[in-house]
């Protein structure tokens, strides 16, 4: 809907010569403001405070601190193969690797001793083209793309296992060649590498786990000069076996802190990043009893603002995440996901749905299940969507958008089954509705004053809204569709319940419109509405009309009434009624039929003193 200025709308008031309101005694204003979505549906009310649930929604949802928009649901996987038959896929990075604008798919094959990209060529995710980045590689393990040398392309991080190296391939021309670099030949048991700046100094170092003499260690390594140089800081040697790593900001000051899952110690662990200070890197414990912990990952679960983490076990068969009660990294409630799955070996957490929170996508390597899991909002409660339970040794799984439509897909390494597949798991909803909690002012002889909202529209997207207001909460009666201004248009005064409701659309996925805030004022007494003349107009119904309007006044004293009709320029395009009436409450039919789509007043005069409404035609 094409929102029309306020500007407008108090100029052709203006133009009406509509009315100060005034009373007797001062009429205190009050206020209804609905600015967060995040405590979901299910309160129809009545409630005295919005706060931060509505009564119910479909395909709009919280999406961000105040934020309400579009979002995507979950769909029946739709599977297509990138690669099939080369030896072992052990790990896939989703990455526009020839800056075409599309995502295209990193992934290392063990058997193969090959790192290859695959090329996302019609942009659709329908034809790929494969392309070797280094086929001299003893079992690689894992790989990640960043801008390691800050030239504005992607470059390449890999661990090598069995040849015990960490690398670097330089991105030449978009991909059609390659430069190899070696950061660390000596790491025995390179197995898990990270691209995160450790220093804050503006670009990606390389975080990894493995063995050297001092044993098992974590370790990252400076980038230096544009990747030129690398120099090595050892974060620990006291994991045994660091199979699970990642990175977050895990006591909030700023820096990047270091996630581990020790293996063979069945520890989950967070390492404290002395950036700043002197002083060796401090280790907090975070649970003890998560029997082999294959993967981990950092991020805010439940939307409290600090950093959480989950799991994945591969001999407690689950997948569960860690509250950061604290918001320090001090103190740590653990909570389960998916207590049945079988040896979990990959999770990440990510919007996947685009409602604002963290969801968790998971691959089990034993059952050979992909799935991904909603988060129901605040991560008490999950349900779990399964995108493939056919994925033979399922290693490991992404999220890219490699169809070009805005929405989320998953990408997968099947270990045993040779396969790199990606899955549609969600669609984009083009249309979607919420309907407030039924508000109780607490005055039942208030009178409605305006309504605003802070919204952005993108083209191609509409946002419009309705409300209804009643005495009786259990009958609120029908909708009427808001323009901005002067809410008494629309609501009879003395009307206790008030309840809105939101409509959303878009005809170009990549956009949506959203809605920040939104507020309904009103004065505390009828009476600021009450004058000498006219006793009260109300709000005509139904309205909109694409007909005729019922157009209801009162009178306190018998008298002539002119009641006419101007458009928003304040031209009077036509008098519906001018006769003399007697006092108390009088109602007419008014055959709009024959007027054009758009806004239009409807101005009461009796006894010298005028009442204005808005009413809009629909045609």
């Amino acid at each position: 809907m094409n929102f029309t200025t306020r500007f407008t709308f108090t100029l052709a008031i203006t133009l009406l010569g509509a009315i100060q309101l005034t009373t007797g005694a001062a009429a205190l204003a009050e206020t209804a403001e609905q600015t967060d979505w995040s405590g979901g549906g299910g309160v129809s009310g009545p409630v005295i405070d919005w706060t931060n649930h509505f009564s119910e929604s479909t395909g709009a949802s919280f999406a961000g601190a105040g934020l309400l928009s579009l979002v995507c649901v979950p769909t029946s996987p739709v599977q297509h193969t990138i690669s099939n038959g080369l030896s072992l896929p052990d790990a896939v990075y989703p990455a526009d690797i020839d800056g075409d604008g599309d995502d295209d798919v990193v992934a290392a094959f063990w058997a193969e001793d090959s790192v290859m990209w695959f090329e996302n060529i019609n942009g659709a995710g329908t034809w790929w083209g494969a392309h070797v980045v280094d086929d001299s590689m003893d079992g690689p393990r894992e790989i990640c793309a960043e801008d390691l040398d800050g030239d504005g392309d992607l470059d390449l991080l890999g661990a090598i296992h069995a040849g015990s190296r960490l690398v670097w391939w330089e991105n030449i021309n978009n991909g059609s060649s390659w430069a190899y670099h070696t950061i660390d030949g000596y790491l025995r048991s390179c197995t898990v590498v990270r691209a995160v700046d450790m220093d804050n100094d503006g670009d990606f170092d390389a975080l990894a786990s493995g063995v050297n003499v001092s044993g098992d260690l974590v370790v990252w390594w400076e980038n230096e000069n544009s990747a030129a140089d690398w120099t090595e800081h050892i974060i620990t040697t006291a994991p045994f076996y660091p199979r699970g790593l990642h990175h977050a900001d895990i006591d909030g000051d700023g820096d990047q802190d270091v996630l581990v899952g020790a293996w063979n110690d069945h520890e989950i662990s967070w390492w404290e990043n002395p950036l700043g200070e002197v002083g060796a890197w401090i280790k907090h414990s975070i649970d003890q009893d998560f029997l082999s912990p294959y993967t981990v990952f950092g991020a805010d679960i439940d939307g409290d603002g600090d950093m959480d983490l989950v799991g994945g076990a591969a001999q407690d068969d689950e997948i569960s995440w860690w509250n950061n009660l604290s918001g320090d990294g001090t103190t740590w409630e653990k909570q389960i996901i998916n207590g049945d799955t079988s040896s979990a070996h990959y999770v990440m957490a990510i919007d996947v749905d685009f409602d604002g929170d963290m969801d968790v996508l998971g691959a089990s390597f034993s059952d050979n299940t992909v799935a991904w899991y909603e988060n129901r909002g605040d991560a008490s409660s999950w349900i779990q969507h399964i995108i493939s339970n056919s994925f033979e040794g399922a290693d490991m799984v992404r999220v890219g958008d490699f169809d070009n439509n805005g929405t989320l897909d998953a990408v997968g390494a099947a270990y045993l089954g040779q396969r790199v597949d990606w899955w549609e798991i969600v669609e984009y909803v083009d249309t979607g509705e919420l309907t407030s909690s039924i508000l109780d002012t607490e005055n039942p002889a208030l009178a409605w004053e305006d309504w605003t909202l802070d919204a952005t529209q993108p083209d191609g997207t509409s946002l419009s809204v309705e409300a209804r207001a009643s005495n009786d909460a259990d009958d609120m009666g029908s909708w009427v569709q808001l323009l901005p201004g002067d809410l008494a248009s629309y609501l009879e005064n003395g009307q206790q319940y008030l309840q809105y409701r939101l409509s959303l659309s878009t005809t170009d996925y990549e956009h949506s419109p959203t809605l920040s805030s939104l507020e309904f004022n009103w004065s505390n007494t009828t009476s600021a509405v009450v004058n000498p003349g006219v006793g009260a107009m109300f709000a005509p119904y139904p309205n909109p009309s694409n007909s005729g309007f019922r157009v209801s006044y009162s009178l306190h004293k018998a008298g002539n009434v002119e009641l006419s009709v101007y458009d928003l320029a304040g031209k009077r395009i036509e008098v519906i009624l001018d006769r003399e009436k007697e006092s108390g409450r009088h109602s007419l039919n008014w055959n709009a039929s024959g007027l054009a789509s758009g806004v239009y007043f409807l101005r009461l005069s009796a006894a010298g003193e005028v009442f204005t409404r808005q009413v809009v035609i629909s045609q």
